[in-house]
């Protein structure tokens, strides 16, 4: 039998509560625990590492395709901010393949509780989001991300490695590559930055 609103209502508040996280229901946080969630939040060298990608770019690609002879040629444009206090750069990409408008934006960061940068892709030709996760050199010269992509013609899902690198401060590289089980890999993509 179907419980009145009256009565559903004072159950489903308690079943709520009861439910509820226990940092919910405990006391007030002390200081330490209040310095050390401040400090997770706050950008850091990483961050800053991540910097020097900011800007508007000409972006020069090539995009391999198994067997074929040659890669396929692209000429785009990238425009890349820093948002929230630093904290991730956030990509707004443009090209044209194959005859065909091909637009994209993605976001990088460095998570300071998990220690390792993270990055999301999406675009306006597939209709899922990558996520990938990485390690830099120390210097931020070059950063190294894992990641997985589907592959439509086979229903399987491929491994991914993903490698920024950084030549100046007016350049820096991004490729993608597929990563075999053997340990081999296949250069798809090469995009090259230039500051405009």
């Amino acid at each position: 039998m179907l419980r009145d609103k009256r009565g559903f209502i004072p159950l489903f508040a308690i079943i709520c509560v009861l439910l509820a996280p226990a940092p919910l229901l405990a006391e007030e946080p002390s200081e330490a625990d209040t310095a050390a969630m401040m400090a997770a939040g706050q950008p850091g060298d990483h961050h800053q590492h991540l910097a020097v990608m900011e800007g508007s770019w000409d972006v020069a690609g090539r995009f391999w395709m198994p067997g074929a002879p040659a890669p396929m040629e692209a000429e785009g444009a990238a425009t890349i901010t820093r948002v929230l206090g630093g904290r991730y750069l956030h990509q707004d990409y443009t090209t044209n393949l194959m005859g065909m408008d091909f637009k994209g934006f993605g976001t990088i960061g460095y998570d300071n509780f998990s220690k390792q940068y993270q990055a999301t892709w999406t675009d306006n030709m597939t209709t899922g989001i990558l996520f990938d996760t990485g390690q830099c050199d120390g210097t931020g010269k070059k950063t190294v991300f894992h990641g997985e992509m589907p592959d439509a013609a086979t229903g399987s899902v491929l491994p991914t490695r993903t490698e920024y690198i950084v030549e100046s401060n007016d350049k820096f590289i991004m490729a993608m590559y597929n990563v075999n089980s053997d340990g081999t890999d296949f250069k798809m993509m090469e995009l090259v930055y230039t500051r405009k």
